[in-house]
């Protein structure tokens, strides 16, 4: 049996191989708590065998009329076992680079995005370890950065290069309720000086994925509903959480929604409030709702009962 090596293939098709492995490489190490070479590989040929199924195989170009892969050969190649030398060196000076990022905690998002995405002064959009809107940044960047992911100093550090202003403000400007005012102005007394605390950011309206839904009159539903009719009566909606909290030291990440409507809802606010509760679930938040009541009441037990996200 012949066994194909990767200086068998001519310069373009290593370059593709080369270059599928580097991108995989880098976006697996940032989702990844802990990682070990061997799992990289597992993982990485299993993610080719999925895009292979639905026939993606790379770039395509027109031959003769018809559509073909650039690169199906080597696409083929790296499920092969005739790869696996090949991809496990690659890994293993992965590994051996950049073990401390490996080692790392995951930032839990790279992305976070609050406001209102139809007024462009009052949208912002932040990261962690990303450049240029989504692309990551090399690795050995975020491997040497001490800035601690989704605290007071890393966000206040976006908002300060990204769009000149600090969380402080930012809090003043999008949460308007008098129940969300009673919530960040004790929180602010309590726990904005430690710039290494969680921060509480308001008005979350996605991460990597913008938190969309669809309504149609009172229903809501992720994407329209086959009983709706084809009307502009369906809209597309922006969903927007009042608050949320990403804890890295304990890897936990809260959705807080302040209820001033807990008693005798309509139905249109009880199928809203269970949309959130299902973008949430998606998106691997834990979801708390606090009433207006219970902050009236006792403020201090509505932040005692969240502390374990508020503190490392």
């Amino acid at each position: 049996m012949i066994i194909i090596q990767f200086e068998d293939f001519p310069p373009k098709i290593k370059m593709h191989i080369n270059g599928v492995v580097a991108k995989y490489m880098d976006s697996y190490v940032r989702d990844h708590l802990v990682w070990t070479p061997e799992q990289l590989c597992a993982d990485f040929v299993a993610y080719l065998k999925k895009l292979h199924s639905r026939g993606c195989y790379g770039d395509y170009e027109l031959i003769d009329g018809e559509i073909a892969p650039l690169h199906k050969d080597g696409q083929l190649w790296m499920v092969s076992s005739d790869a696996n030398t090949y991809l496990m060196d690659k890994f293993n000076r992965k590994y051996e680079k950049h073990k401390v990022l490996a080692r790392k905690k995951a930032p839990l998002f790279d992305r976070i995005r609050l406001g209102y995405r139809w007024d462009t002064t009052k949208f912002y959009d932040l990261n962690y370890g990303l450049k240029n809107g989504s692309d990551y940044e090399k690795a050995d960047i975020v491997e040497k950065s001490t800035i601690v992911p989704w605290t007071m100093e890393h966000v206040n550090q976006q908002l300060k290069s990204k769009y000149n202003t600090d969380l402080g403000s930012v809090l003043i400007e999008l949460s308007k309720s008098e129940i969300e005012i009673n919530f960040y102005d004790y929180w602010l007394n309590m726990y904005y000086s430690n710039p290494l605390a969680p921060a509480l950011i308001p008005e979350v309206c996605g991460d990597r994925v913008m938190y969309y839904c669809s309504k149609f009159r009172d229903e809501y539903a992720l994407e329209s509903l086959e009983h709706w009719p084809s009307t502009d009566e369906v809209k597309r909606m922006n969903i927007r959480f009042d608050f949320a909290i990403i804890n890295w030291h304990k890897q936990k990440k809260l959705l807080i929604e302040l209820d001033g409507h807990e008693y005798h809802k309509t139905v249109e606010q009880r199928n809203h409030d269970a949309i959130k509760r299902t973008i949430a679930a998606n998106r691997g938040w834990q979801l708390v709702v606090i009433t207006g009541t219970q902050i009236n009441r006792n403020i201090d037990a509505c932040f005692s009962n969240i502390k374990e996200f508020l503190q490392k």
